[in-house]
């Protein structure tokens, strides 16, 4: 269904332009780009949910967390490139408290296990997860009337 949605537009930029299409369907012309691309090298297979480039490029190489204790001198080339993703992604969010930690791991599990952000900051899964649960803050301006009448909702 999403195969020939996109096989769809695709056909489209051919009668009206790629401006156009991508106006009509609000999508940016990058990503018709990118389609178009895909179909000339993969095949209209690659169109399917989760085998095109984006998809494959979000997958997690380390399963386990072994190398976030090893030595430098001792990790893999590997590894290491994996270590300094991970502490380039974090530094940015100055993670002090608990509630900054919290923050900083929802930010960046989509490129990283929950299993070792969680472990490399020093707090338990379950902990970020009964926090999003619960709807507890995940930032600084955190209004508690607004968020229980949410939680109520």
């Amino acid at each position: 269904m999403i195969k020939t949605w996109k096989i769809n537009i695709i056909n489209e930029v051919k009668e009206v332009g790629i401006i156009n299409t991508a106006v009509k369907f609000n999508l940016s012309t990058s990503t018709i780009k990118r389609w178009k691309h895909e179909i000339g090298t993969k095949g209209e297979g690659a169109l399917e949910w989760g085998n095109g480039v984006q998809a494959k490029s979000n997958i997690k190489k380390f399963k386990s967390h072994d190398w976030l204790f090893k030595d430098p001198d001792d990790m893999s080339l590997e590894e290491l490139r994996e270590a300094l993703k991970l502490e380039l992604a974090l530094k940015k969010h100055l993670t002090k408290t608990v509630k900054e930690k919290y923050f900083a791991i929802f930010i960046t599990k989509k490129s990283f296990s929950l299993k070792i952000v969680c472990k490399y900051l020093g707090v338990s899964r379950y902990g970020y997860l009964k926090c999003l649960k619960t709807g507890k803050p995940k930032y600084k301006n955190y209004d508690t009337k607004i968020s229980n009448k949410i939680i109520y909702i």
